[in-house]
């Protein structure tokens, strides 16, 4: 006899299985669709148009768009052969920014493309140390180690000790 777990929970609703979709064909495009969804939307589809088509808008102009605004991008999806799409999301001010989204700032900056809303988060990732934990751990000069039994390990042949060159 099995013992009984209590009622069923309801399966977790994820974003990307509940997001709504916005397509877009430029960038001014979705720069207008942030400066009027940005405060009351959660993670949307964007979905854009494919190298190969006039309204192909590439991925790093999106990024650098999305970080004017506070927002971010993550999870690709395939929509068709002409479109694409990326599961994009306000950033949380807990979130690490990595170098090359902190050169996309710096380039919006520069371009005088970033608002307010982008510079608010900048300023809580300083305060909060998230802005630069990335630089922080690079300067640190560390790297994982193996575990012992990775060099007898029979289905990948021995391997060399860490930071050895695999093949001479």
């Amino acid at each position: 006899m099995c013992a009984t777990r209590g009622p069923e929970k309801p399966p977790l609703t994820r974003a990307v299985d509940t997001a709504p979709t916005v397509e877009v064909r430029s960038r001014p495009d979705l720069r207008g669709w942030l400066a009027a969804n940005r405060s009351n939307s959660p993670s949307v589809w964007l979905v854009s148009w494919k190298k190969h088509t006039p309204h192909y808008l590439p991925c790093g102009e999106v990024v650098e768009e999305l970080l004017c605004w506070g927002w971010i991008n993550s999870v690709p999806r395939a929509v068709e052969d002409d479109r694409t799409s990326i599961l994009i999301a306000p950033r949380s001010p807990e979130s690490t920014w990595l170098e090359v989204n902190k050169d996309k700032v710096a380039a919006a900056r520069a371009s005088g493309a970033m608002t307010g809303a982008g510079e608010r988060l900048i300023r809580i990732a300083v305060e909060n140390g998230m802005w630069g934990f990335w630089t922080r751990w690079s300067g640190l000069n560390c790297r994982p180690t193996r575990p012992p039994h990775w060099g007898q390990d029979r289905r990948m042949g021995d391997l060399p000790p860490d930071g050895a060159a695999r093949h001479a």
